[in-house]
């Protein structure tokens, strides 16, 4: 069973109040903002798939009756999209760059013709933007002036993630080698959205 308590209404007012009016473009962004504080303060304290699914549900099915919403980028996909596809488009594309780079190495002359190698249909579908909000988007920013704004595309995500690391190592003895597939990179959202708290 799970407690809640008026606290937990109040974590996701705050962090409503996190982001500012250059994040806020319109009422599609506003209420991607509350589905995402709702995730982060309730959902993510459930403990089976079961309830997990029943959220998501919920959700879905309250955005569509109160906001007045269409089924159109507000079905329980294109809000809480399956990590799979994800983690499977992300190691096709990282499989694509290596071929690429093995056939370069193996030429004969820097001007010999290679042979193509075709993008899997997986990373030609469009995506779904993830439902994350983070403030660390825009490195070198001082913590006051951090904007908490929506992680658009997962690879971005990713790429700011890998800066950090590798600013990291530059700065410390101690070496991280992480690798930042999806489900990583959501409780590193999780773990800031706490910390900012």
């Amino acid at each position: 069973h799970y407690v809640w308590n008026l606290r937990d209404i109040s974590k996701v007012f705050q962090g409503l109040m996190m982001a500012g009016p250059r994040s806020i473009t319109g009422t599609d962004s506003m209420i991607r903002l509350w589905l995402h504080e709702l995730t982060r303060v309730f959902h993510d304290r459930l403990i089976n798939a079961k309830d997990r699914e029943w959220y998501y549900g919920v959700s879905v099915e309250l955005v569509i009756k109160h906001f007045r919403l269409g089924n159109d980028g507000w079905t329980r996909e294109d809000l809480f999209p399956t990590s799979t596809g994800e983690d499977d488009d992300f190691a096709a594309d990282t499989d694509v760059t290596l071929a690429r780079k093995s056939v370069n190495a193996f030429a004969d002359k820097p001007g010999d013709k290679q042979p193509s190698i075709s993008v899997p249909a997986a990373l030609k579908k469009n995506k779904k933007k993830p439902l994350l909000w983070v403030d660390f988007m825009r490195p070198g920013l001082p913590m006051a002036e951090r904007v908490y704004e929506e992680a658009t595309k997962m690879r971005n995500l990713i790429g700011i993630l890998d800066d950090y690391q590798v600013e990291y190592n530059v700065n410390n003895k101690r070496q991280l080698n992480l690798v930042f597939f999806s489900d990583a990179v959501k409780h590193v959202v999780r773990i800031c959205r706490v910390l900012r708290q």
